[in-house]
């Protein structure tokens, strides 16, 4: 009942994306919003109506621009096609206790992924917005992955003053480094403390800018029953807000400093979690893994940091999760990360 409700909702956004904007809507919309929006659609790896609050690697022309030939604007829709091809290789030096924990680890090249791209706009308005991303595993999958997955399938429609609203499999609007697309974080990986933050959910999100875009907030409930075989009420739900400011933000954004916080509420999927991840390298196996243990939910708390001073930039983050498990005595995980980054041809990180 619950998925033919959702799936109603998504052809009755298709429908109204065609519907013409009220010139109400027309008169509120502010100039310099409308510019960020067009400057948006030219970054490659950005989701349209991403959780705002983050820091991209821009090419030396100042834009990562795309080529006429994988544009389209039409009368109901616009479409900008993207592909990324990731590929790694890795080799270990490990020692007698390092084996015995995780086994020897190969040498190992492996082709990661090979992610296809679609972002516009739909209706004659260009009311809504999509974004959608797929991702070939063939090379380097588990056996028991599928060969292609979405990994993105979102649609964002402006409520004015209100925000902006996201329905469909996006990022949570937390975690700064996970926020970032994967070929702009500031390191070859993401740290370990990713095991503490899904990928993706699939809901509702919320988000807007104040101050003058100085500041952001964000909020979203999220729970993937759409896309597995449990019943709605069988899911896990998610509930996540951030909020993030820059309280220094000078020379175009060449010199700036964001701050951010964010909150997050889950509930444990069959009454279970797992905390797993890789040291920093895709191809090792999983380094720190708690194993399944029963649990009712958890809370997490994330602190962000980031400056830019030119070519020059830091950023760091704190995470604390708090797990409410009476069998495994209601274990608390914490991680953190501090890395910084110099363009050695003197550019600047942007920021979105």
């Amino acid at each position: 009942m619950f998925r033919y409700i959702f799936l109603r909702l998504l052809a009755f956004c298709f429908l109204a994306a065609t519907a013409t904007v009220s010139a109400a809507d027309e008169e509120t919309a502010a100039p310099d919003a409308v510019e960020e929006t067009e400057e948006i659609e030219d970054v490659e790896d950005m989701q349209v109506a991403a959780v705002a609050g983050g820091f991209l690697v821009q090419s030396p022309s100042g834009k990562r621009g795309l080529t006429e030939w994988t544009r389209y604007e039409g009368p109901l829709m616009t479409l900008n096609l993207g592909l990324m091809v990731i590929g790694d290789y890795n080799t270990f030096d490990q020692d007698i206790a390092s084996v015995a924990q995780v086994g020897s680890i190969p040498s190992e090249t492996e082709l990661r992924a090979g992610r296809l791209m679609l972002r516009g706009k739909l209706g004659r308005k260009r009311s809504w917005s999509y974004f959608y991303a797929g991702e070939y595993n063939g090379l380097s999958r588990e056996p028991e992955d599928n060969t292609f997955r979405t990994t993105d399938l979102a649609f964002t429609r402006s409520l004015g003053s209100i925000g902006d609203l996201t329905i469909g499999k996006t990022k949570e609007p937390i975690h700064l480094a996970r926020i970032m697309p994967g070929d702009g974080v500031l390191l070859m990986e993401r740290a370990t403390m990713d095991a503490l933050i899904p990928n993706r959910g699939t809901g509702i999100k919320l988000g807007s800018y104040a101050l003058d875009r100085r500041l952001t907030w964000s909020v979203g409930w999220f729970n993937d029953w759409l896309f597995t075989d449990e019943s709605f009420s069988e899911s896990d739900n998610i509930f996540t807000g951030r909020i993030t400011g820059l309280p220094v933000y000078a020379d175009e954004g060449r010199r700036l400093v964001h701050l951010g916080l964010a909150l997050r509420y889950a509930e444990a999927e069959n009454g279970t979690f797992r905390f797993r991840e890789p040291p920093e390298a895709n191809t090792a196996p999983s380094y720190l893994d708690t194993g399944e243990f029963p649990a009712k939910k958890s809370r997490t708390l994330n602190l962000e940091f980031g400056t830019v001073n030119g070519s020059l930039s830091f950023q760091g983050e704190y995470l604390k999760t708090k797990v409410t498990s009476v069998q495994a005595g209601d274990p608390e995980f914490t991680g953190w990360y501090l890395a910084t980054s110099w363009i050695l041809t003197g550019e600047s990180r942007s920021y979105f």
